[in-house]
């Protein structure tokens, strides 16, 4: 199991753009046979700072999920939303 945060900041004025955007990826995404889970969270304080919290079953999830039309859509319309690039990070979960 892989797990992403991935922490986006947007620009002022392109908030509603972009949570619209990224419904539609996230409405995709649910329906990979690979993702486990997938939330967009927008910061309280700062309404312009969003959060992806993506589950996947394995790597190759992740790779096939970077393939698909509504990701590749979602990256292209973002894009020019963004203040800075997004910053990803990658997790493995503890169980014990």
């Amino acid at each position: 199991m892989v797990v992403y945060l991935v922490k986006i900041h947007v620009k002022k004025g392109f908030e509603e753009a972009f949570i619209k955007a990224s419904l539609l990826n996230k409405e995709g995404t649910r329906k990979e046979e690979g993702n486990i889970q997938f939330d967009l969270s927008q910061e309280i304080e700062n309404s312009s700072e969003f959060m992806l919290y993506e589950v996947y079953k394995s790597d190759n999830a992740v790779d096939d999920h970077k393939k698909t039309d509504h990701y590749l859509k979602w990256r292209e319309t973002v894009e020019e939303m963004m203040a800075m690039p997004r910053e990803g990070q990658k997790y493995s979960p503890v169980t014990g």
